[in-house]
């Protein structure tokens, strides 16, 4: 399904490139590298990133999304501000308010506010994934600052600084297990179950 919409959205950037371009070869070259640009670009990786993502999965990822973020900036920090504002900050601070003093929202771990809109039904939770690196530094960020000035919170920044980290880097680098081959996971993974359900030392 996530593939459908990406591919869908990229073949309307492509048919909008081809009418402001014109069907020549250079239209068509710019509305396909526009396409691609649509959103992050995995197929753009530098000799090293390529390598490492053969043993760490979504390293390229990780790393495009970020160098996106810093390229569209760059070329138009005003309107990618507004444009974030308007699509990631103005949503988050809403549903906050919303959210607040509902104790089925105050009762969820910190993480999933941080990387999630959460909108709250009747009867059920829905949890929608915000962007990655833009979600934290426009989404969460006014989030903590919102709780900080409302209730003058202490730890209304804490782990922030780490939600940004893990958003825009492809390994955690405070956690040495991250830099381990993704190969390796599912090994430690089996290895930690087994000692906690049977009471035996890690």
């Amino acid at each position: 399904i996530s593939s459908v919409l990406e591919e869908a959205t990229r073949l309307a950037q492509f048919r909008a490139g081809l009418r402001a371009e014109g069907e020549t070869p250079t239209g068509i070259r710019r509305a396909a590298y526009a396409s691609r640009e649509i959103s992050v670009d995995f197929q753009r990786a530098g000799t090293y990133g390529r390598q490492a993502n053969q043993i760490k999965a979504f390293f390229n990822a990780a790393v495009q999304g970020t160098d996106q973020m810093a390229r569209l900036f760059r070329r138009d920090p005003i309107g990618y501000t507004i444009r974030a504002f308007t699509f990631i900050t103005l949503p988050s601070i809403a549903l906050y308010l919303l959210n607040k003093d509902d104790p089925r929202y105050q009762e969820l771990p910190q993480w999933r506010k941080d990387l999630y809109w959460v909108i709250l039904g009747e009867d059920e939770i829905v949890f929608y994934p915000k962007p990655f690196e833009i979600g934290v530094l426009f989404g969460t960020l006014p989030e903590r600052i919102l709780r900080w000035v409302e209730e003058n919170d202490p730890e209304a920044f804490e782990g922030v600084a780490r939600a940004l980290m893990e958003a825009t880097m492809p390994v955690d680098p405070t956690n040495p297990l991250d830099w381990l081959p993704d190969a390796f996971t599912p090994i430690l993974e089996v290895y930690a179950n087994r000692s906690l359900f049977t009471d035996r030392p890690i």
